[in-house]
């Protein structure tokens, strides 16, 4: 069970938020609201709806305080901890009313080494609600979401992308990458990925705009250094936006590695999800992805005097 780190919460009503979805509450508008967006499963919504309706009980009978404190307390594991504050602040992202910096101790990730967590699944969702923010913030966001890396997004150009009879961009061929990166994850190779369907209107409005530049830097520098870390500070800006700055086990390559873990849930396929994101070594990806720990992270020696 998590404990509070503090109790000091402002009495600007949650329970007054909550009333401002009206009569029928935020449960009984979640999918009206979400649905249309694409931002996550039919699943997800049920769970979504779920998590709101026990919100919902115990802001009538506690002080907003006790409610948020009793609803974060009764996750059971580092993922149901992770949901529970994604719902909160997805709610309160629904209600466009600010969110109140509540300081709760988080239930620890069960590999103690991790680091660039895949998101679970309505972490994902709220990460993709704050990136519909803008079209250039569901262009980077959307990309990765399909397995692009952030060394990969900076050489898309119109012609990398392909429309579907809607006329969006429903698929994207992937560049690859000829290096490995500084974090040692291993060159990607090219190969096709499908858009997201939430991300592709904003990704349509961004390659149609973009005629012979690239598609999601509109900077000057032509340094592909300079280029990937724009383009990561984007994706900073949204895991900030989703309260998940903060997460020492989450980083911009959660993104993609979720979309990885994503995609081995689906096939139980090691070799294909490996595929799908470019890549060979089997080891590096199931860690990635969640399947396998980390190992300990190195501590570098002093340098002698």
């Amino acid at each position: 069970m998590n404990s509070p780190a503090t109790t000091a919460v402002s009495d600007t009503d949650l329970a007054a938020r909550w009333a401002s979805w009206g009569e029928d509450g935020p449960p009984g508008s979640l999918s009206s609201r979400l649905a249309p967006l694409h931002i996550c499963t039919v699943e997800d919504l049920t769970r979504l709806e779920a998590l709101a309706g026990e919100l919902g009980d115990l802001l009538e009978r506690h002080h907003p305080a006790v409610a948020v404190g009793r609803f974060l307390g009764a996750a059971d594991t580092h993922a149901d901890d992770c949901d529970r504050r994604a719902a909160l602040r997805l709610f309160e992202r629904l209600s466009q009313l600010a969110v109140d910096p509540l300081t709760w101790a988080r239930l620890p990730h069960p590999d103690p080494h991790a680091r660039r967590r895949p998101l679970t699944r309505l972490e994902r969702a709220l990460v993709r609600h704050c990136a519909l923010h803008s079209a250039g913030r569901t262009g980077v966001v959307g990309l990765i979401d399909s397995g692009a890396t952030s060394g990969e997004l900076g050489k898309l150009t119109a012609a990398s992308f392909t429309r579907g009879v809607s006329g969006l961009a429903e698929a994207v061929d992937l560049p690859g990458t000829c290096r490995h990166t500084r974090c040692g994850y291993p060159q990607a190779r090219p190969r096709p990925a499908e858009i997201p369907r939430w991300a592709r209107p904003g990704v349509t409005t961004l390659v149609t705009a973009a005629g012979a530049c690239p598609v999601l830097y509109s900077g000057r520098s032509t340094d592909p250094a300079k280029v990937q870390s724009a383009l990561v500070m984007t994706v900073g800006a949204v895991l900030r936006d989703a309260g998940l700055a903060g997460d020492h086990t989450v980083a911009p390559m959660s993104i993609r590695n979720t979309f990885g873990r994503a995609h081995y849930d689906t096939t139980g396929d090691l070799v294909a999800t490996a595929e799908a994101l470019g890549h060979d070594d089997l080891m590096t990806v199931a860690r990635e992805i969640g399947i396998r720990p980390h190992p300990p992270t190195r501590k570098r020696s002093p340098k002698p005097a």
